[in-house]
């Protein structure tokens, strides 16, 4: 035979969950097929006698498909490619790319594409059932714990609520025992909803609670190893609930979901058949039962078609998580279920189990358990919740007798929203007050309003009673209209609040970079500074924002500016030149005018800020890409520190820039608690070294309202924007460094009608700016959106070119419109550092804080001394736990590394002490 073929050892053995998998690898090469070619022989056997064969095809002498065989019942076989042995990275081949042929399966081949090309086949035993499932049902988001709290007579006005709304919202043709007439109506209602419609879970949870709850069978937890719950009385309107959740449920399984319908539609069908399906306790060979498996497999395989989801996912972001999470929910439900299909169908639903299982195991739950380490995530409070939502771990546990999936990241996400709730509003009083929405804004906002469903479900699983105590201060009186409230409360807890609790009033939160201050729990008067400087880079819903800050006193005094569903979302003009971009934060730009800023749309503005995901960065990055050492890698929070009177954070954002602009970006942060009265201080120290000193720089300050400018100091005052007391609030800016620094505030729309909100001085092409706000949205229900967006901005630039500049800003936080700022005094800068006395007046407070920037060891006299009423000496950017000489002489304070020395550096590089010494 005229053929060449590579053969890559027969066969070896790869452990992967107990799974025993005998595996030939083959490589194919174009000329390996000529016309002249009819089956060519097999090329390899593997386990189970299956052979491998290279085929030509009639139609063309450039295709030929991969034939192996013969195929047996109890092996489940899996075919992937990959284009190169070192990388580890295989791809399986969809099931509708292979086709059954008289007891063998071909998969069609290009031999232009296939050129050094290699393909893996692996057989492993058909082990059906597998995964040790609970027998009980439902069992996805039902165990005895929630049943306890359901049950509580105590939870009884909250139930009938529950059912009242969803009744009375989703239920047009309700009746409590529906006739066949009556069925009929309900069955067109459902089939209407379905097909005008693309979101389907939270609508299946409504339906399907009401229908399990008012059931004979929700009454009691079953004994271990019972399979059905014990039985009680039934509602009076079960009947009525029962049809709804059937004919939604029917009507899901009946509707032919393509891929136009784009992939939430298919996404949110597949997850509500699951949680229906559980909910209704449904035969596994009923008529009902048998359509939701032949439907699940169905879109299990559109989804991977179209959007290879599930062979192909991104565990650090991307759409993909949440279709593992409804391909999770759907496979755990029907479960058992599949033990009446027939054996392909059974083998089916065995191999998209292990591969949705596998992207668990091995993928989502190690990445997002260091991407999310103590609560944090760096796509902010929006979607953050969203890409961390713990149904998939709390649905395994429940489901399965496996290993447990929850740890203590999740259970952690909750203090991500305590220590970010900058007030006490909610989704009903941002909606009907105006007021300003629960959480900073970072990173994409569609809203950070509290919700229930969101953020709600996180509070209420991960019970700690400081977590309950948000849950209650947060949540609306219409909280038994949301199933999390149904399903998470428990009866009688309000929680404790963290004041009871001693909680420390600042914490940092992982490679996520997030560092949040306050100086109070009370989350009317609080001010919460919001830090964020991330150790990994990433696209999706993530900004461009490393070593940002913003500021919440009543209102958001320093705010993370422009929108994202108002102006368009994603990947809108808006989107991508100002909302995303490092202009659009508090943060420090370098503007080098040959820097280019390219992406699939083609060149955008130069902003001068951070960069775009250039080789060998990538937009979608895996764990180990994303971890120290890997491509994406970034600096991340390199200090943190808090007491009782102050708290401290360094973050090294140098690797967010282009390096062939930027050497060094490091930005410290010292919030001084009641220091003016009881407001904080907050002093920003940045440290900037560019490559050419003809490369501007430029700190920014963005607020809402125009901001008043007076030599060296911005004054910004902001409303907390109910309809209520409308109490004001006032921020005071001052800049220490550069000393030769000038200011200018960008924004607003100017005399002449020219909008400059959103200005980027260069569009990218070099020679001129533009305004973006493309699609900028008029209805009234995004006013609050709109007003936060923001329109103005201050840019601090120093007066002279330099390779290396130091800025230093003290920002004086009050009430009203009218505050007094605190009295600042410059220490003269010697090599490696900077400082500043900070006093308030009529205060005994005077603190002296000194920013360590050098690399060299710490030796240095600064013209502070004893007699200067200093009552506190900060130092911080020092060595950790190094030794350090602190003395005053005549000509002032005098700081010495020394390995002797009677000083020591804290853990975070921080010397603080009373004076006198």
């Amino acid at each position: 035979m005229n053929h060449l073929l590579r053969s890559i050892p027969a066969a070896f053995n790869l452990q992967s969950h107990a799974l025993l998998c005998s595996v030939a690898i083959l490589a194919l090469l174009p000329r390996a097929i000529g016309a002249d070619n009819a089956a060519i022989a097999p090329v390899a056997t593997v386990a189970a006698n299956t052979a491998v064969m290279l085929e030509s095809t009639a139609e063309s002498p450039s295709s030929a498909r991969l034939v192996f065989g013969p195929i047996l019942s109890d092996y489940v076989y899996a075919l992937e490619s990959s284009s190169d042995l070192t990388t580890g990275l295989w791809t399986k081949i969809a099931g509708a790319q292979l086709t059954d042929i008289g007891g063998a399966r071909a998969c069609a081949v290009s031999t232009a594409t296939a050129a050094r090309r290699f393909y893996r086949l692996q057989i492993s035993p058909f082990e059906d059932g597998k995964l040790g499932l609970c027998p009980t049902r439902p069992r996805l988001y039902w165990n005895e714990q929630i049943h306890a709290n359901v049950d509580d007579e105590r939870m009884a006005a909250d139930v009938n609520g529950f059912f009242d709304n969803v009744r009375r919202r989703k239920m047009k043709a309700f009746t409590p025992v529906p006739n066949e007439t009556e069925r009929s109506a309900i069955a067109a209602e459902m089939e209407e909803q379905v097909n005008r419609s693309e979101a389907f879970f939270t609508t299946a949870m409504g339906y399907g609670l009401c229908a399990f709850l008012s059931s004979e069978r929700s009454g009691l937890a079953a004994a271990p190893g019972q399979s059905e719950l014990p039985k009680h009385d039934e509602h009076p309107d079960h009947a009525g609930y029962q049809a709804y959740a059937e004919c939604f449920l029917t009507a899901l399984c009946e509707r032919e979901f393509v891929e136009a319908d784009g992939d939430l539609a298919l996404r949110e069908a597949l997850y509500a058949i699951g949680v229906l399906y559980d909910w209704l306790v449904l035969p596994p060979d009923s008529p009902l039962a048998t359509l939701a498996h032949q439907q699940t497999l169905v879109l299990l395989g559109r989804i991977e078609a179209k959007w290879h989801y599930y062979t192909n996912p991104s565990f650090s972001g991307g759409h993909s998580r949440y279709a593992n999470v409804c391909a999770l929910a759907a496979l755990l439900a029907i479960g058992q279920g599949f033990d009446s299909e027939s054996l392909p169908d059974r083998i089916s639903y065995a191999e998209w189990l292990r591969l949705v299982v596998r992207n668990w195991r091995e993928g989502y739950s190690p990445t997002q358990a260091w991407m999310a380490q103590d609560g944090g995530y760096g796509m902010g409070w929006a979607y953050g919740p969203e890409y961390t939502t713990t149904d998939p771990y709390v649905m395994w546990d429940n489901a399965t007798t496996e290993e447990r999936w929850t740890t203590d990241w999740q259970r952690e996400c909750a203090l991500f929203q305590l220590y970010g709730a900058r007030n006490s509003a909610y989704d009903e009083t941002v909606n009907n007050l105006n007021a300003y929405e629960t959480f900073p804004h970072s990173g994409d906002v569609f809203s950070s309003a509290f919700y229930i469903p969101t953020y709600g479900a996180h509070l209420l699983r991960a019970r700690s009673p400081a977590a309950t105590w948000l849950y209650h201060q947060l949540a609306s009186r219409y909280r038994y209209n949301y199933w999390p409230h149904l399903l998470y409360s428990t009866p009688g807890d309000l929680g404790t609040s963290p004041a009871a609790l001693h909680l420390p009033l600042a914490r940092a939160f992982g490679v996520s970079g997030y560092v949040l201050m306050r100086d109070s729990w009370d989350l009317a008067e609080n001010t919460l500074l919001e830090f964020k400087s991330s150790a990994y880079h990433h696209v999706n819903h993530h900004h461009l924002d490393q070593n940002a800050f913003t500021i919440f006193f009543r209102g958001p005094l320093a705010i993370d500016s422009g929108g994202y569903n108002i102006f368009g979302g994603y990947g809108s003009p808006h989107f991508r030149n100002s909302y995303r971009r490092s202009i659009a934060h508090n943060t420090i730009l370098v503007y080098n005018p040959k820097e280019e800023f390219i992406s699939d749309k083609g060149r955008e503005s130069n902003d001068g800020g951070q960069k775009y995901a250039t080789a060998p960065m990538v937009e979608y990055p895996t764990l180990a890409q994303m971890q120290p050492g890997g491509a994406n890698a970034l600096g991340g929070v390199l200090a943190f520190e808090n007491n009782d009177r102050f708290a401290y954070t360094l973050g090294d954002a140098t690797k967010a820039y282009a390096a062939a602009k930027l050497s060094a970006f490091r930005r410290s942060i010292v919030y001084l608690r009641n220091f003016a009265g009881t407001h904080p201080v907050i002093v920003v120290h940045d440290r900037v070294v560019s490559t050419n000193l003809s490369f501007a720089k430029t700190y920014l300050l963005h607020s809402i309202n125009q901001p008043e400018i007076t030599g060296h100091k911005v004054a910004i005052t902001i409303d907390e924007g109910t309809t209520g007391n409308n109490q004001t609030a006032g921020l005071i800016q001052q800049t220490v460094l550069p000393a030769d620094a000038t200011l200018t505030a960008v924004g607003g729309i100017d005399a002449d009608g020219v909008d400059r909100r959103f200005w980027v001085a260069d569009d990218g092409s070099g020679t001129k700016g533009r305004n973006y706000n493309d699609n900028m949205s008029t209805k009234p229900g995004d006013l609050v959106a709109i007003r936060e967006a923001g329109q103005w901005r201050v840019e601090v630039k120093p007066g002279s070119s330099r390779t290396a500049d130091s800025f230093l800003h003290v920002l004086t936080v009050g009430d009203g419109a009218s505050i007094t700022a605190a009295t600042v005094t410059p220490l003269a800068s010697v090599e490696g550092l900077d400082g500043l006395v900070v006093k308030y007046p009529d205060a005994d407070n005077a603190t002296c804080l000194v920013f360590n920037h050098g690399s060299a060891p710490v030796e240095a006299t600064l013209n502070l001394s004893l007699e200067s009423g200093v009552k506190h000496l900060i130092v911080v950017g020092l060595t950790p736990g190094a030794r350090y000489d602190v003395t005053f002489g005549s000509s002032g304070l005098h700081l010495h590394l020394n390995p002797n020395g009677t000083r020591q550096a804290s853990g975070q590089g921080v010397f603080a002490a009373d004076l006198p010494l």
